[in-house]
């Protein structure tokens, strides 16, 4: 066929998100990183189950319609880095398909997969390769360089083929990936969901033969791996939020010199110069944008050289934050129109309920989200919680790296109501604990964002749990059922004993310190309490630190430990 209705092109999400839902035990159980944790076969499933059920929920008649509920329920729906990306993939995809009418051409799904890419790519501050973006990238270039397609039965199977391809060289380009021979879950996931879709094109879809083709995975060689992309936030700089509406080539004065030739890159590069939060979008001679400077003036200077502002918006971020118009359903307050506290408030991710406690009564904060109840909190998840602030200045601070993106999405999403979210990216709740006793009120935002930035990336943390599989690293060989200790993302002790291992991973944080004066022990459910009691005394006598211990019922890692 040359063309894809949208009755079929429905069910071939619907076949996509299946297969995730199918495969997800599977791309979980099957990540190498021995932690009882992987999740990126349920975060991408969760992202993408969400969109399925809010197309459901309506009678879609085109493909326009079809591409803004789709995008909008992946978007609130995603969950972890893995499950965010991949909204990010499709909302690429489905923009391209925009349009009032019922079927859609093959040149437009080839637009549609570079739309996938760009959008993908642009989600993350520092793209790495060997993951699920390398997969979509060279997807694209595949296309790109065939250019010729007979079908789109013919351009989908060759996408899919493709696709294989590249997933299964992926550890050519990733180290870790190589030294474990395994793939990255979350290519993994598209890989699925992209043969769902070409399985359900040609009618060949089969949920039985997809199950047993699953079981038959385990045993070969290409292994999954929960590989989440590690994102950084970046430092912003506060001050004023700006926004034009630029007409090119518009002069106030007729006889007035003309104004310069305007080329949309080569301003996007000089904006980003002067401010950051960037968001440019060109339609004609039409040019709006929004970025956050310390310097407007030097924004407007730099506008007005390509034409004459229709609109000019500039706001002190500082003093005057107001929530506006309910935007997409995501507010949860019933007045139009709100005026936010300037009061800073944290909002914290911890593992179990003993640290929800502890976070509220001894250091205050009200607003804490319990992952091990809950799981990865969603965009959505957050969105409300920032919301339940009532504040305009508020921290994320998170206590596992695969949190982060999520939060950051989120971020963006309440931008448009003046609310200033910034993302301390902790990795885990030792260092959510580091960073908000560095939290002061009365310090700016600014200083308070510094200072929880650097605490975090120079504390000195570790975890112990319990391996899910065995596993042979260059430099350790991990068995199933052993303790490992787990140190700056690298296993450095894997052992049957769990006294041995949590002995060594204290020395080991404790070498890294030239003076350390306490050592830091939140033991959970699985911990034994003699071993703490044992190590405690054997820390304090050999090194002359104190130790504390705090019982914090979480039941994924059996021990925090951090020292100072």
């Amino acid at each position: 066929m040359k063309t894809i209705k949208l009755d079929l092109f429905q069910k071939m999400l619907y076949a996509g998100a299946k297969i995730l839902e199918i495969e997800c035990e599977y791309i979980n159980d099957l990540n190498v990183f021995p932690v009882p944790d992987g999740d990126t076969g349920s975060n991408m499933k969760t992202t993408t189950a969400g969109a399925i059920i809010a197309i459901k929920e309506i009678e879609i008649s085109n493909f326009s319609q079809l591409a803004k509920i789709f995008s909008r329920g992946l978007l609130m729906n995603a969950r972890g880095n893995s499950g965010v990306i991949l909204s990010q993939i499709f909302r690429g995809f489905m923009d391209a398909l925009n349009n009032d009418a019922d079927e859609v051409s093959i040149e437009q799904l080839k637009q549609a997969f570079n739309g996938a890419k760009e959008k993908a790519y642009a989600s993350v501050s520092t793209p790495i390769e060997g993951t699920i973006l390398t997969v979509i990238r060279v997807i694209n270039e595949r296309i790109s360089e065939r250019q010729n397609f007979d079908s789109v039965e013919d351009l989908f199977a060759f996408v899919t083929k493709e696709a294989q391809i590249i997933l299964e060289r992926t550890p050519e380009m990733l180290p870790s990936l190589k030294e474990a021979n395994v793939v990255d879950s979350g290519g993994y996931g598209l890989v699925s969901f992209l043969k769902g879709m070409y399985q359900s094109l040609t009618n060949t879809f089969d949920e039985k033969l997809i199950i047993k083709n699953e079981e038959e995975n385990i045993k070969s060689k290409t292994k999954p791996l929960d590989l989440e992309i590690i994102h950084k936030e970046k430092e912003e700089g506060f001050g004023y939020c700006s926004e034009i509406i630029l007409s090119l080539r518009k002069k106030i004065i007729p006889n007035s010199p003309s104004k310069s030739f305007f080329e949309f890159e080569k301003y996007k590069s000089e904006l980003a110069k002067i401010g950051d939060s960037i968001v440019a979008i060109q339609d004609e001679d039409l040019v709006k944008v929004h970025l956050h400077t310390l310097t407007p003036y030097k924004f407007l200077q730099l506008s007005q050289k390509y034409g004459e502002f229709d609109k000019i918006k500039i706001e002190n971020m500082t003093n005057q934050f107001y929530e506006s118009l309910e935007r997409k359903g995501l507010t949860t307050k019933k007045e139009n129109k709100l005026t936010l506290s300037m009061e800073q408030k944290i909002i914290a991710t911890v593992p179990s309920e003993k640290f929800k406690k502890m976070f509220i009564e001894e250091h205050g904060i009200d607003n804490v989200i319990v992952t091990e109840t809950e799981g990865a909190p969603s965009i959505q998840r957050f969105v409300d919680e920032i919301n339940s602030t009532n504040s305009s200045q508020i921290f994320i601070v998170t206590d596992d790296s695969n949190i982060v993106l999520a939060a950051e999405q989120a971020s963006k999403i309440v931008a448009e109501n003046n609310i200033l979210v910034s993302v301390i990216g902790a990795y885990n709740v030792f260092e959510t604990l580091l960073a908000i006793s560095h939290f002061e009120q009365q310090n700016d935002y600014r200083t308070n964002f510094k200072t929880m930035n650097k605490i975090v990336k120079k504390a000195r943390s570790g975890m112990i749990t319990t391996s899910i599989k065995n596993v042979k690293y260059p430099h350790i060989t991990v068995n199933k059922d052993d303790y490992i200790g787990i140190i700056n993302k690298k296993i450095i002790a894997s052992e049957k004993n769990a006294y041995d291992v949590l002995l060594k991973t204290i020395e080991m944080l404790i070498e890294s310190l030239k003076k350390p004066e306490i050592c830091y022990i939140y033991y959970g459910i699985n911990a034994s309490q003699t071993d703490v009691h044992q190590i405690e005394k054997y820390i304090s006598e050999k090194y002359g630190i104190i130790c504390d211990l705090r019982y914090t019922g979480q039941s994924l890692y059996h021990y925090y430990i951090g020292i100072q």
